[in-house]
């Protein structure tokens, strides 16, 4: 009994001396990266062990050159060494901050699947502000390959459920001065070529909100000359000037709201319709899981291989495009408008494809 007590003693006393010494191993490794100086300047391998000696942490230049080498394969902490001009020695990358982000695994797994998300939504100066966070959390988990979060990372994907198409090119500079106005709220003077027209025209626009849709980046803004507010796609302005005059917001105004009504949608305004239609009951199965409205019902009818659908959707233009997008596996009973216009359709593209073009 006695000597497992001593046993007990000597076990205890042994985890206490391994737990400090990899602490006094951690301060010294955050002392000696806070002696690197950043490119242009340089340290030598001999000089940091006398000034880590200086400092009460006298190991020996092979531990030096070993931790350093260490630190040198882990990219995201920004460690680089000139072996090509003499004097040789190691530094911090260009722009590489001592308080570089390190973080867990799992921050590390959230700045990583956030990034393209963020980059879309924040300011344009403070995404690359930013950027550093993304480059290491990504840094990070690619150099512990075989982590389970890096492997999550690559078990993951998002795929949108429609055609993606390029990502126009905006203007730099005309995406800071847009984030800019938007939340300093100015006035801006802007050149935009509308859809079809051939040359851009000089309107003045009072700045409302930002909506991101997929790979279209829309400004909400309300023309001076009218009352009425409209999005502007930024891939067609040609010119934006922030001005020193704050911009006039509607009473009540609300994004949140003003998307809800459907004006985000090519619309008519916020309105909504009964649609009324006969679907194939594969599309039903689909639509009981998804629905595509807050109402919406599916009910049999005499033909077991359709359903009958009913359901309120906004009344736009992209509503109509998801109906078009059914093809034969819907026929629209209701409302009349919409079912003229796709049998207008199906008889032009009988025509087109009649007379074969050649």
């Amino acid at each position: 009994m006695q000597l497992d007590s001593e046993n007990f003693l000597v076990e205890t006393q042994l985890s206490k001396n391994k737990a400090h010494h990899e602490f006094g191993t951690l301060l010294r490794l955050i002392v000696m990266l806070r002696l690197i100086p950043e490119y242009l300047g340089k340290i030598r391998t001999q000089t940091l062990h006398e000034k880590l000696t200086e400092q009460g942490y006298p190991v020996s230049e092979r531990t030096i050159q070993r931790d350093l080498k260490r630190i040198l394969d882990a990219v995201f902490l920004g460690l680089d060494q000139d072996t090509e001009n003499k004097p040789f020695g190691w530094y911090m990358a260009a722009g590489h901050s001592k308080k570089s982000p390190v973080f867990d695994n799992k921050t590390a797994l959230a700045w990583a699947l956030s990034s393209d998300t963020l980059a879309k939504l924040l300011r344009a100066q403070y995404s690359q502000l930013l950027k550093k966070y993304f480059v290491s959390a990504n840094q990070q988990l690619d150099f512990q390959k075989g982590n389970l979060f890096h492997l999550w990372k690559e078990k993951v994907c998002h795929i949108p459920n429609r055609i993606q198409y390029k990502d126009p090119i905006i203007d730099s500079k005309v995406w800071g001065a847009i984030t800019t106005c938007l939340l300093e709220q100015k006035k801006i003077n802007v050149e935009y070529k509308c859809r079809g027209s051939e040359q851009p025209k000089k309107i003045d626009l009072h700045p409302l909100g930002l909506i991101v849709r997929n790979n279209s980046t829309c400004l909400v803004a309300r023309a001076r000359e009218y009352d009425y507010i409209n999005c502007y796609a930024l891939k067609r302005f040609h010119y934006v000037e922030v001005t020193s005059e704050r911009a006039t917001v509607p009473n009540n105004f609300s994004l949140d709201q003003y998307i809800a009504s459907g004006n985000a949608g090519w619309g008519r305004k916020g309105k909504h319709i009964a649609l009324k239609a006969r679907i194939s009951s594969s599309i039903a199965n689909h639509l009981n899981e998804t629905p595509v409205g807050k109402i919406q019902k599916n009910s049999d009818i005499l033909d077991a291989d359709w359903k009958e659908l009913t359901a309120s959707i906004p009344d736009n233009q992209e509503s109509l495009w998801w109906v078009f997008s059914l093809n034969s596996q819907i026929e629209v009973v209701e409302p009349l408008e919409w079912r003229n216009a796709i049998i207008e359709s199906s008889m032009r593209i009988q025509n087109i494809c009649g007379s074969g073009h050649e």
